[in-house]
Formats: C-alpha cells, sequence, structure tokens
C-alpha cells in the first residue's frame, strides 16, 4: 500500500483506539501487542510502529496480500 518506510509507518491511534475500531477490550489489544514486541516482532513507539520481521509477521497472520491487488 506504500504506507511503509523503512520498515516503519506512522500509526495515529491509540490501543484504545484500535481496541474501539476492532470491538476489542483495551486489555486483550495490549495483551496482543505485548506479544508482538515479545517475539520482536514489532516495535510501537509513540505514533510510530516498526515492523521488525515484517516476513514472520505475515506468517503469523496467516496474511496473503492478493486480494491488493
Amino acid at each position: 500500500m506504500g504506507l511503509v518506510k523503512d520498515g516503519c509507518f506512522q500509526m495515529p491511534m491509540t490501543q484504545r483506539h484500535v481496541a474501539d475500531a476492532c470491538g476489542l477490550s483495551i486489555v486483550h489489544v495490549n495483551r496482543t501487542i505485548q506479544e508482538l514486541r515479545h517475539r520482536r516482532l514489532i516495535a510501537w513507539e509513540g505514533g510510530e510502529i516498526e515492523l521488525l520481521q515484517p516476513d514472520e509477521l505475515r506468517d503469523l497472520a496467516d496474511f496473503t496480500p492478493d486480494y491488493l491487488t
């Protein structure tokens, strides 16, 4: 989508915003983010997320970009 530059992208939403937008509890969102950090898949500092291991993150999410084309 062209939003990632040098493995990073801006995230203008807080964890609470993500939880509300996804219909999840903030506790669940926080625990999920902490697990991704623990696995060293992402770094989320302030309003920026860095994808530390994008291929592994893609595999974990079972993401296939086919629908984007």
